[in-house]
């Protein structure tokens, strides 16, 4: 058990950060930010009941594979693992100073992409990493005055040495681009560690980004970059990079699929505010009214069970073909759908609109005039157009073209197109 709160572990964060200024390290800010949400995500799973027995740096990935959540990511890991058994073996140079992060990539990447994706692997793969002993040394020692001893004994064998590495004078790329999950990764975490610091623009990878007013991991990821782009909802915007963008079409219904939201556990209720009373709501309209009211067929979130139906899984035909509803905002699949021209609905609680930022409300009223989002208060009318779609109505493919419409109309500009 680790008996610390919110206010000492930003205080630990303060102490690492001036440690790090002291030693003159490139990037103290995003470490300390870095070592802030470990430490907090750390805190929530001692309070739970349980803690890792090693010195886990993904410790959220970890919570979820300890508690049975994440068997398909699981499986994508191993897959991964081998894959990059092979890279490493292709002895590949450094590529004009510029190095591409996994994450959010373009489903079809051109082959430079590719290549640099490649090479960014490799450079930062190969690059040495030693552990500074005495910025460990100085770190626990100064944060022995504020935790008690058992505390400090648990922080001591569970903090990653990877907050502990020396400065890196490689020759590495001086700019970078991709996602910011790449903080618990390695060896792609090793860039906040460079001297000089690189130049780092990062972009949204799904859902969730540019919804919240309070999300954890967006907050993260803002932090740890120069550039932030969004796929429609930030201030700097590009066309979304992670689905492939296809022509329009008009679409007739054979099927009805509501499409499964993540598990909401005790580290996921701490990242977004408002998400325990939404998933209640939600829960509560499935069960007791939509369910009841019309067939629909479930497809789980891939990261219940690798096992059960989920979007991945369905053949070209049914995707053509079907109406997936939604049943909260949050999901990555709602931008699959617009860009992909697959039909969709949206359900919505008015009384959720306090969680969300203003330019998403705006573009939730924006569905809800072309009858692409549905209030609860409306349920009634929702279940009429269900019946309706599935009895042959056409769904409109100038749906997909007007939302397409309002997230490209604050785009930043070519300078982003990724």
């Amino acid at each position: 058990m680790i008996n610390i709160n919110e206010n000492i572990i930003l205080k630990i964060g303060q102490i690492y950060k001036y440690i790090l200024i002291k030693e003159r390290y490139p990037n103290p800010d995003k470490l300390e930010a870095i070592y802030i949400f470990w430490l907090s995500n750390l805190l929530l799973i001692s309070q739970s009941g349980k803690l890792p027995t090693s010195k886990i740096l993904n410790n959220y990935l970890w919570f979820l594979n300890s508690c049975g959540l994440d068997l398909h990511k699981k499986k994508r890991k191993q897959k991964k693992n081998i894959k990059r058994k092979i890279i490493n073996l292709i002895p590949f140079h450094k590529f004009f100073g510029y190095g591409i992060l996994p994450g959010g990539q373009k489903k079809n990447t051109s082959f430079y992409d590719t290549l640099l994706l490649l090479s960014t692997f490799h450079t930062l793969n190969k690059t040495k990493i030693k552990i500074n002993h005495d910025l460990r040394k100085d770190f626990f020692m100064s944060i022995s005055a504020i935790v008690d001893s058992t505390s400090h004994q648990t922080l001591m064998n569970l903090t990653p040495d990877f907050f502990f590495s020396e400065i890196i004078s490689s020759n590495l790329p001086l700019k970078y681009r991709g996602s910011m999950t790449i903080a618990f990764e390695e060896p792609y975490n090793r860039i906040f560690f460079q001297n000089p610091p690189p130049h780092i623009t990062a972009y949204t990878h799904g859902g969730f980004y540019g919804e919240y007013l309070k999300n954890k991991f967006e907050t993260l990821e803002k932090k740890l970059c120069d550039v932030y782009l969004g796929w429609g909802l930030e201030d700097r915007n590009v066309l979304q990079n992670r689905f492939t963008n296809k022509t329009p079409l008009n679409k007739e219904i054979d099927a009805l699929f509501l499409v499964g939201s993540a598990p909401v556990n005790i580290l996921t209720k701490s990242y977004f505010s408002g998400l325990d009373e939404i998933t209640s709501d939600a829960d509560f309209f499935l069960k007791n009214y939509l369910f009841k009211k019309v067939k629909i067929d479930y497809l789980s979130h891939p990261s219940k069970s690798n096992k059960k139906k989920y979007f991945d899984n369905l053949k070209d035909s049914e995707l053509d073909n079907s109406l997936f509803i939604i049943d909260r905002p949050g999901h990555t699949i709602l931008y699959k759908c617009i860009y992909e021209g697959l039909p969709f609905a949206l359900i919505y609680n008015d009384s959720w609109k306090v969680f969300f930022k203003p330019r998403f409300v705006k573009f939730l009223e924006f569905l809800e005039e072309n009858s692409l989002l549905y209030w609860y208060s409306h349920k009634e009318s929702f279940i009429k157009n269900l019946i309706e779609y599935k009895n042959g109505k056409i769904f409109d493919k100038n749906k997909f073209i007007l939302a397409r419409k309002f997230l490209e109309e604050n785009q930043y500009g070519n300078k982003y197109n990724l």
